[in-house]
């Protein structure tokens, strides 16, 4: 079963969620928002994204409250258009929402839920 690290708001179940998500299978590199510019990066995927937000699975377990830089590094094989028309962003800075470990066999990955700062 997974586990929730939630900074701040209550989780809310899908039914409930203010904005429309859309599902991609983008790729994707996560490192901490910094004013130095050493700071390792981990590669992910977006699997699904929304005005407010994306849920990103990476294999660094991103600390709930801790800002990240996300840069897309590749769009999966999908029209440019459904991706500008849905408003996915390219590279944009979030805060980590919340955290779960994925047990599914596999040695360490988390999903993380970003939401953009604007």
């Amino acid at each position: 079963m997974a586990k929730y690290v939630h900074v701040g708001a209550q989780k809310k179940q899908h039914g409930d969620r203010v904005a429309a998500r859309f599902s991609t299978e983008t790729e994707v590199r996560c490192r901490l928002y910094s004013s130095t510019g050493d700071v390792p990066d981990s590669r992910g995927v977006l699997l699904n994204f929304s005005m407010d937000g994306s849920y990103i699975v990476t294999r660094r377990a991103f600390t709930p409250g801790c800002f990240l830089v996300v840069r897309t590094i590749r769009y999966p094989d999908a029209p440019y258009s459904d991706a500008n028309r849905c408003d996915q962003r390219s590279i944009f800075l979030g805060e980590v929402r919340w955290r779960k470990k994925i047990e599914d066999g596999s040695t360490g990955r988390y999903g993380i839920g970003v939401k953009y700062l604007d």
